[in-house]
């Protein structure tokens, strides 16, 4: 809706043209404006709230805690409010930015509802920007927290794995089952993670766990398939190929084995057998 002219002269104009001169780079100037409208209107949170994110970028962590103690008390809500924009940004995959804003939230609401949540986001920002071990170290503070979030467990254990610390992995995936023993995701971490060890008979039976919850999975199915035909069972194996192959009939991969598997007199099913 298009707001009518009323009373308050140009208060918008001048909202406008603070929240212009900040995006600029103005800062000076735009806390002057937004102090000003403050002391006009100190109902509006929105303001004060501007106000507090522009004294923090400033680096006036006296300021900005003042300032937010007034946006606050004029709209609760606004507590969580960095919250809200780090995830705006998480959801256009800035992860960078949204990493300061998580951690804005964290220092400012060291207690607040949501500390884990914003912890998890962190540890995907750093994930997602090549910083592993900051990752490794925040997922840990999570788990401490919440040592029963599954996801939590699952995003540690592959991250170790990454590291080459399988051991370390396998046990995060195991109690990740355990929370949640239904999820296909977590029984098809462990399973790949027994084959980079070698352990065949466990993998087996992990992915069988996984393909047993999730049948569409392709992947699990290939994975599963490839391990029986290591483990000398070309006829399992096949079972678990075909089925991929149903379900993903144009990889390429699946079809090299499948081929393999017919030159050693192995049946496959019609779908799968088509070029």
């Amino acid at each position: 809706l298009r707001r009518a002219p009323d009373a308050e002269g140009d208060r918008w104009k001048r909202r406008a043209e603070a929240d212009a001169a900040f995006a600029a780079g103005r800062e000076s100037a735009a806390v002057a404006a937004w102090r000003g409208l403050g002391a006009e209107h100190p109902e509006d949170g929105s303001l004060w709230y501007a106000l507090s994110r522009a004294e923090a970028k400033s680096g006036r962590s006296s300021a900005e805690a003042a300032a937010l103690a007034k946006a606050v008390a004029a709209d609760p809500v606004l507590a969580d409010a960095p919250l809200f924009e780090a995830d705006a940004l998480w959801l256009n995959q800035r992860y960078a930015d949204a990493l300061g804003l998580y951690r804005d939230y964290r220092r400012l609401r060291p207690s607040g509802p949501f500390l884990v949540y914003g912890l998890r986001r962190e540890a995907g920002c750093l994930m997602r920007t090549g910083r592993a071990d900051e990752a490794i170290a925040t997922l840990r503070k999570v788990i401490a927290l919440a040592p029963d979030h599954g996801d939590t467990r699952l995003d540690l254990g592959l991250l170790l794995r990454e590291r080459g610390d399988l051991n370390g992995a396998i046990a995060q995936f195991l109690l990740a089952r355990k929370i949640l023993p239904d999820l296909a995701t977590y029984s098809m971490a462990l399973g790949t993670t027994y084959a980079r060890e070698n352990r065949l008979g466990e993998a087996v039976d992990a992915l069988e766990v996984a393909v047993s919850r999730r049948p569409s999975w392709a992947q699990a199915q290939v994975n599963l398939g490839l391990l029986l035909a290591e483990a000398g069972r070309p006829v399992d194996a096949a079972t678990h190929l075909n089925a991929a192959s149903m379900l993903e009939p144009g990889d390429p991969q699946i079809a090299r084995r499948l081929l393999r598997l017919r030159q050693q007199g192995i049946t496959t099913t019609e779908v799968a057998a088509r070029p």
